[in-house]
């Protein structure tokens, strides 16, 4: 998780509506010990029971609490599914990091890696993603991904590491495809795709250097899920430590 991204949405509902940890306790059946470790992000995966919960308690509407569910990595009620959490410019999750960041970077993506949106910021720190339509092709076949990217190899593993995941997963098998067609064209995805002990999971720390000043800073990173179609990720960094 990026900063204990649950921990800060919880404490900040909490904040709002004027209630102590204890009152909430008391209002989600649970410990004020336990609210304690959550708002700490010692406790990042309430159950689905304490979560509803304090979704009452914490008068949150469907759209809020749709990503109360997605940043505890549970699936959200069937009831929650029509909540409007695809739109940027009011997604609950990216707005909670914009709140306390002026520096994050994010983007909405599908299971191919296709950029859907992004703010500004993203695409200054990642020059000439606007040019292909899916990040993995901006980081095998754009020259500046290599720049940007102070430990190349490592994203590289990962996004193979991700594909892969995508390939037993993916609802359009021909799209999916025709992006492995242009991926080939990359020696080094070819490579990577070929070895099996190659990918590894995605990395939670990565490490981008600014393409104008040369400058290199750490991201906390994350991808998070739990959309209605299982289909669309919210990507968010954040600089390392905030």
């Amino acid at each position: 998780m990026v900063g204990n991204p649950l921990a800060r949405f919880i404490k900040s509902h909490r904040s709002q509506r004027g209630l102590t940890q204890k009152q909430l306790a008391e209002a989600a059946h649970v410990s004020a010990s336990y609210v304690t470790k959550i708002e700490q992000g010692r406790a990042p995966q309430p159950g689905e029971s304490v979560l509803n919960r304090m979704a009452e308690a914490l008068a949150l509407d469907s759209s809020d609490t749709h990503t109360l569910y997605m940043l505890a990595d549970r699936t959200p009620p069937r009831a929650l599914n029509s909540a409007p959490i695809t739109a940027a410019g009011t997604n609950p999750l990216i707005n909670l990091f914009r709140r306390d960041h002026d520096d994050v970077l994010w983007s909405i993506v599908d299971a191919h890696l296709n950029v859907i949106d992004s703010n500004s910021l993203y695409q200054s720190s990642f020059p000439g993603i606007g040019d292909h339509a899916s990040f993995a092709e901006w980081l095998f076949r754009d020259s500046r991904a290599r720049l940007v990217h102070e430990e190349w190899e490592v994203r590289a593993n990962s996004t193979v590491w991700w594909l892969r995941r995508a390939a037993t997963r993916s609802g359009d098998r021909g799209a999916f495809d025709e992006l492995l067609r242009r991926l080939e064209e990359s020696f080094d995805f070819r490579r990577l795709w070929n070895d099996p002990l190659s990918a590894r999971g995605p990395e939670q720390t990565m490490k981008i250097r600014d393409y104008r000043t040369r400058k290199v800073i750490a991201l906390d990173s994350g991808y998070y899920s739990r959309f209605p179609d299982d289909q669309t990720y919210v990507w968010v960094g954040v600089p390392a430590g905030s």
